[in-house]
């Protein structure tokens, strides 16, 4: 039987022995390896800039680039806001195989035990008085409109802030100020509506706001108009000064307020 099989099987391995000896061939399988090899690398994955970024839009980025999403690993960091990312593997713009996992070091934020002996960093609050405009109020009485923005700047939430906005005037004769009597509402409108117009020791008037809890970067902008009493009419001024003072305070920072003012000056008529 092999004896009759053996010019089959000679004849066969003399086809082969012709073919691999064809010129090309060698190159031909080797650039088809190539092509193989590469075809992940020409739709691959060009590593994206997530650092910085919230951890959903890292997600998106990650696998809009070709990518998966790697490990993720979380930790307390005072300087990076909760759920943002740290730092990541590989780094950017590095360009790999399809598919290759970006892996993500995350933050938590701070806890508890790290904002009780951090307090200035856990709870901040910015409060910016802007002058707006010189118009009328609801009632058509010529009035001065502000806003006031607060903006909570630390990295924890802080607890129902009470905001207080409190008006007054100066000039530049007269070297007192002219604080406006309690019995005069200063505040005649205002978006949203304080919880009450209260007098501060007897001397002059202001609103009052209880806000929700504001966490880190956000911010609420209370709008209000101001009508000013004719303090100076028996005297012969020239500027009128007018001041909104601002501050707030929190059971987040007991004992702590923060504050802030806008002055705007203007020539009697």
């Amino acid at each position: 039987m092999l004896r009759r099989l053996a010019p089959a099987g000679l004849a066969a391995l003399g086809l082969v022995a012709l073919v691999l000896a064809m010129p090309g061939f060698g190159a031909a399988s080797a650039q088809a390896k190539v092509k193989l090899s590469g075809s992940s690398f020409a739709s691959g994955c060009t590593v994206p800039r997530v650092t910085g970024h919230s951890l959903s839009y890292a997600r998106y980025k990650i696998v809009q680039a070709g990518c998966r999403v790697g490990k993720i690993t979380f930790r307390l960091d005072a300087k990076v806001t909760k759920n943002h990312v740290i730092s990541q593997r590989p780094v950017a713009r590095k360009r790999l195989p399809r598919g290759t996992r970006v892996n993500m070091v995350v933050s938590k934020g701070v806890n508890a035990a790290y904002c009780a002996s951090h307090l200035a960093a856990c709870y901040n609050l910015t409060l910016t008085v802007t002058y707006d405009t010189k118009g009328y109020d609801h009632t058509g009485q010529p009035a001065e409109h502000y806003g006031l923005t607060v903006q909570n700047t630390g990295l924890a939430t802080v607890k129902m802030p009470t905001v207080y906005i409190a008006p007054w005037q100066i000039t530049s004769i007269y070297g007192g100020g002219c604080q406006v009597p309690s019995s005069v509402t200063v505040i005649t409108s205002a978006s949203p509506q304080p919880n009450s117009v209260v007098s501060q020791g007897g001397t002059y008037t202001a609103g009052q706001w209880t806000l929700g809890d504001l966490k880190p970067k956000a911010s609420k902008k209370i709008s209000f108009s101001a009508v000013w009493p004719s303090c100076f009419q028996s005297r012969s001024t020239r500027y009128v000064t007018t001041y909104v003072n601002a501050w707030a305070i929190s059971p987040s920072r007991p004992g702590f307020t923060w504050s802030g003012n806008a002055r705007v000056t203007f020539q009697s008529q």
